[in-house]
């Protein structure tokens, strides 16, 4: 076939392509076997899983660092009683009486959890799955890492 500058080029005629191609594939090595699920690869499976973990890690871990963020674990509970302090004594005593009364008759009512020690425990638990999102993190974008490279490695050994 002649060149639109002039050259001489060679061209293998069909039957040679499909010879070649025969050839190539006869001479070629596989890189690595292929590995298959279900039409899959699992180089393919491990980035989708990994690409999925590291995300919804990443999400797990903002929320839940916001939200660790913004509690106040701080304990007001001296507040709380210097205010109940300051009421029982502008009371009167027939005011305090009544009171009394009132308390040993129906009790102080229902035990409820300092206020302090609930923020606490969603502090806690936020912390906790804020840890989960790292590690959900680090191990998917590992995964994602692993699977790019591992058909890379083994291209290189051939």
């Amino acid at each position: 076939m002649t060149c639109v500058c002039g050259k001489i080029l060679p061209v293998p005629s069909i039957r040679g392509l499909r010879e070649l191609e025969l050839e190539a594939l006869k001479t070629a090595d596989s890189p690595r076997p292929t590995t298959t699920y279900a039409g899959w690869d699992i180089r393919g499976i491990v980035f989708v899983i990994g690409l999925l973990a590291a995300l919804v890690g990443f999400g797990l871990a903002g929320w839940n660092g916001y939200v660790w963020s913004q509690v106040d674990t701080t304990n007001h509970e001296h507040v709380f009683l210097e205010e109940i302090e300051h009421r029982i004594d502008e009371q009167s005593p027939l005011q305090l009486l009544d009171i009394w009364k009132h308390v040993t008759k129906d009790g102080l009512g229902d035990y409820e959890e300092p206020l302090h020690r609930q923020w606490q425990k969603i502090s806690d638990d936020a912390w906790q799955m804020l840890q989960v999102g790292v590690l959900m993190v680090v191990g998917g974008v590992a995964a994602v890492g692993y699977s790019l490279l591992a058909g890379t490695a083994s291209r290189r050994k051939t």
